[in-house]
């Protein structure tokens, strides 16, 4: 009787196990992406920022850029939460994390 129990215990776990593999982590976002799919008109991509106490660090095109640094002809004028202010071929202009989101029935200019 007992092996009938661990037998039927055990192949419930297995069964449970199989079934708990093809679900998605719940506590994981939906789309982990680090950073825009957007590029700007010059080929300028925010892929991630860092804002700390202590440091502000933007990743542009894939090169960790500190706030007033120059690096490959971009300097980053300021770093805030979900934006970054650069300088780019004479041009100021703000990059911004996450793509702004019309509300339904907003007609864009």
């Amino acid at each position: 009787m007992i092996f009938k129990v661990a037998a039927l215990l055990l192949s419930s776990l297995l069964v449970a196990n199989v079934y708990a593999e093809n679900f998605p982590d719940p506590t994981q976002p939906l789309m982990a992406s680090g950073g825009s799919d957007v590029e700007d008109e010059q080929g300028l991509k925010l892929d991630s920022i860092l804002v700390a106490s202590s440091r502000k660090l933007a990743v542009i095109n894939g090169a960790p850029i500190r706030e007033g640094q120059r690096v490959n002809g971009i300097l980053v004028r300021s770093i805030r939460s979900g934006a970054v202010d650069v300088n780019y071929q004479g041009q100021n202009q703000t990059l911004v994390l996450v793509p702004r989101v019309r509300a339904p029935g907003h007609n864009a200019r």
